[in-house]
């Protein structure tokens, strides 16, 4: 019986640390944000634009992609 408790108590103490440390963390982003805007954009997951479809050369002068590496042009 002693030991259920004892575990029960160790459990207790584990999951208060645990969001203890989560409160930190938050006020920590907080104090190092610039400003409110900063820290809001802290708590928005950053969302990843999808490439479009790139365009199919029409003549001889669209062949060459400038914004690739030259290993990559055709």
């Amino acid at each position: 019986m002693v030991t259920v408790s004892l575990l029960v108590v160790i459990g207790m103490l584990l999951s208060f640390a645990w969001y203890q440390m989560r409160v930190i963390d938050r006020l920590t982003n907080k104090l190092m944000a610039k400003d409110y805007r900063e820290y809001k954009q802290l708590d928005k997951p950053v969302r990843e634009e999808p490439e479009g479809p790139k365009h199919k050369p029409k003549s001889w002068a669209d062949d060459v992609q400038y914004n690739e590496e030259p290993d990559e042009l055709q």
